[in-house]
């Protein structure tokens, strides 16, 4: 219910197209800041779902909220490094912390996070949980969403990505301005 609403691309298209105003048939894109257009869960392919779960949480529709494993391992590299260091975060615990919390570095905010995700999780279907995710994780090249980044890096509308481009798309997520096939590698990352 909290939920912030997400600021999206519109798009603004002649008199003579009365429905599915879209960036195919538009005269002009209005982006107020982001370029994000939203896309709900029966859009996505489920080469893109498979994808998206095998980089990021492979036990996404088994865990509920927090993986154990992954928080322990986690945990005994930051001991390790004095300070939070690793990951370890499942796909609900970035939703959460991308869309309710900071990017603090802090055990605090990985608590926090671990608990807004518990409660989450027990409240929301895990299909909504990866649409949330995947309207708001931003993707490289101004892209916030996957509806934004198919059109941006494929020039698609997202159920018409194939594997190469789910798995492409996948990719980018950890790190969208190091892993995009198009920057200078002389260029800082």
């Amino acid at each position: 219910e909290d939920t912030p609403p997400l600021s999206q691309t519109s798009f603004l298209c002649a008199s003579d197209v009365t429905a599915g105003c879209e960036a195919e048939n538009s005269m002009a894109q209005f982006t107020g800041g982001v370029d994000r257009v939203t896309v709900t869960y029966d859009q996505l392919p489920p080469v893109l779902i498979h994808a998206v779960i095998a980089a990021e949480d492979r036990e996404f529709f088994d865990h509920q909220g927090v993986d154990p494993l992954s928080v322990g391992r986690a945990l005994l590299a930051d001991i390790r490094n004095e300070g939070v260091q690793q990951g370890g975060s499942t796909i609900t615990q970035q939703y959460v912390k991308n869309t309710y919390l900071t990017n603090d570095r802090t055990v605090e905010r990985k608590v926090k996070e671990a608990v807004i995700a518990v409660k989450l999780e027990k409240e929301v279907p895990k299909q909504e949980i990866l649409l949330r995710y995947l309207n708001t994780i931003y993707f490289g090249r101004g892209a916030y969403g996957v509806g934004a980044a198919a059109r941006v890096y494929f020039g698609k509308k997202v159920e018409d990505l194939n594997a190469a481009d789910a798995a492409y798309l996948a990719g980018l997520i950890r790190a969208p301005e190091l892993a995009d096939g198009n920057r200078d590698p002389a260029e800082p990352g």
